[in-house]
């Protein structure tokens, strides 16, 4: 389950930020994102994750994909 709201989240953010202002902000945000959250795992609850890193560039990919696309068809 924490994998999916790993991908879930850098997902939202960068495919919205992508239809929005394009794939560099995008990513950007969707990195600051993954790695935040990183941060806050090691910090408080049950430390860095490389799998959680994996599942959030799968959405961060998927995002900028996906939102690519919008953009592009519909802006």
């Amino acid at each position: 389950m924490d994998k999916l709201l790993h991908f879930l989240i850098c997902f939202i953010v960068t495919i919205t930020v992508t239809i929005l202002r394009g794939w560099l902000p995008a990513l950007i945000s969707g990195l600051v994102i993954g790695f935040a959250k990183e941060i806050y795992d090691e910090a408080y609850y049950k430390g860095f994750d490389w799998k959680d890193i994996i599942a959030d560039a799968a959405g961060i990919i998927t995002g900028l994909m996906i939102g690519s696309i919008i953009r592009f068809v519909f802006i």
